[in-house]
């Protein structure tokens, strides 16, 4: 058993130093605690360092054992390091995403109450009609996805209403509704845990924005903690009931029925523990990290060109080539599965280092950088409008899995999630006829204009004349089935 523990210990660190960066950014109001960035980091200690550290710990590495784990884990810490190092730079220094946010469009239209209701339930049922009823071959597959980013967009919007009154039944009532509406086409005819981390990470993100991001920690962290707690219980249970193989193609009420079950705190920490295992993405990247270049060549920049390629039929465009997580079974030569059908996530540091080692890991992670930055600038600058910040948040799974890859696949579905969406509500914007005012709700309004910007005693920002100043110091200053275990067909 070929053990590794002092890189072992300092990818633990490096996680401590992750998470420790995101807090103090948080607390000193730099970044929101709730932001893409944010859910970024989560999968990358998840699926890339606590997982690894594990692996070279206690020398289990799956199908994908290492020849030189001492030397192999340094390397990828110190690939990590600079990977997160540059991220974090161009994220936070460089101006470029600052720039970019501002030529997005802006929408700063709010529903009142009555209309909130109403644009909760149609996007649930939007969701659903998308999901189940378009059977054109290839629209079809872009439709369902699309349906699980409105399911979402449906939880995040009850989250916004029951976030601002915790209370009030008729809200409490909306949210646990659009829960039970949306787990329909989240569940539905596969058994990825995916759709319903979307979920809970949208309700999470619309209560952020709607109330969490202008108040004190302790107004709001018993409510968080609940919704926390449920989410990551139903997901957890989930897991640990789904089955294995075929058993894991059920129907909504299938899934429901062995939820429901299997209901039992061991099932729930079973699930905790196999969520917080991480799967292989690590220890994956490291084999590949071995492997490339010393026995096979690298793949100029694939990862990159694969992006604009995925979405081409391959029955038209059978020259566009094949994923990583496609070909790696048969580049380790796994045995005992069907290594022609088999998928295994490659996680994301092996992925971008099979694209040209140092060069090509440093070349991602500056344009990451800025365009999660421009993302979540967009969402600042338009805090207060639906219509942008919930399609930011119709992605979230796809933003959390990323880390472990397949990168083109998660970040395509990104793409698509907050495009399409962003282009959806806009229309039902023209559809319900609301003004083109930041708010309609009194009630609301009179809220807000006592808390927001609150933390560094700025007035009420006019975002008629961001353009002419940039930004004033509001408390936020400068300075993929993808959630399977690896060893499972899909």
């Amino acid at each position: 058993m070929l053990t590794a523990p002092f890189p072992a210990l300092m990818l633990w660190l490096l996680s401590l130093i992750v998470l420790a960066v995101v807090a103090f950014d948080g607390f000193t109001r730099r970044v929101d605690f709730v932001s893409l960035r944010n859910f970024f980091y989560l999968g990358f200690v998840l699926f890339l360092l606590q997982n690894a550290a594990s692996s070279l710990y206690t020398g289990t590495y799956s199908w994908f054992t290492l020849r030189e784990p001492q030397a192999t884990g340094i390397a990828y810490l110190a690939l990590c390091c600079m990977f997160l190092g540059l991220f974090h730079v161009f994220y936070m220094n460089v101006p470029l995403g600052r720039k970019l946010a501002g030529v997005l469009p802006s929408n700063f239209k709010t529903p009142g109450t009555g209309k909130m209701l109403v644009l909760t339930v149609f996007c649930a049922v939007l969701g659903m009609v998308l999901f189940f009823t378009v059977n054109i071959p290839y629209v079809g597959i872009l439709a369902r996805g699309v349906g699980w980013s409105m399911a979402a967009i449906a939880c995040g919007l009850g989250a916004w209403m029951w976030a601002r009154n915790s209370f009030n039944p008729v809200f409490v009532f909306t949210l646990i509704s659009v829960f039970a509406v949306s787990a329909i086409p989240a569940l539905s005819g596969h058994s990825s845990r995916k759709p319903l981390v979307g979920l809970f990470a949208a309700a999470v993100w619309g209560a952020w924005y709607a109330s969490y991001r202008y108040r004190p920690f302790r107004s709001y962290a018993l409510p968080l903690s609940l919704l926390l707690a449920v989410g990551i219980s139903a997901v957890a249970l989930l897991t640990a009931t789904r089955g294995a193989g075929g058993d894991r193609e059920r129907s909504a009420a299938q899934h429901a029925q062995a939820i429901a079950s299997g209901l039992s705190v061991n099932n729930i920490l079973d699930g905790v523990r196999e969520l917080s295992g991480g799967q292989s993405g690590g220890p994956i990247s490291m084999w590949l990290v071995e492997m490339y270049p010393e026995r096979r060549p690298f793949e100029p920049l694939f990862t990159a060109r694969y992006y604009f390629m995925f979405p081409l039929p391959r029955a038209y465009f059978p020259w566009k080539g094949e994923p990583v997580s496609v070909r790696i079974a048969k580049m380790a030569d796994v045995e005992g599965v069907d290594q022609d059908f088999i998928k295994v996530s490659p996680g994301m540091m092996g992925q971008f280092w099979i694209d040209g080692g140092w060069l090509a890991v440093a070349f991602y992670a500056v344009p990451l950088g800025i365009i999660f930055r421009m993302l979540d600038e967009w969402a600042r600058r338009n805090a207060n409008s639906v219509f942008v910040v919930l399609p930011l948040g119709s992605g979230l799974a796809e933003i959390i899995g990323l880390p472990r890859g397949e990168v083109t696949l998660f970040a395509f579905n990104a793409t698509r999630a907050i495009i399409l969406t962003f282009i959806l509500m806009v229309i039902l914007a023209k559809i319900f006829r609301l003004e083109d005012t930041r708010r309609e709700d009194p009630d609301v309004d009179h809220w807000l204009d006592d808390h927001e910007y609150a933390w560094e005693g700025e007035d009420e920002y006019d975002h008629d004349v961001h353009e002419e100043h940039e930004y004033p110091e509001d408390g936020y200053t400068d300075y993929n089935d993808e959630y399977d275990r690896p060893s499972a067909a899909r």
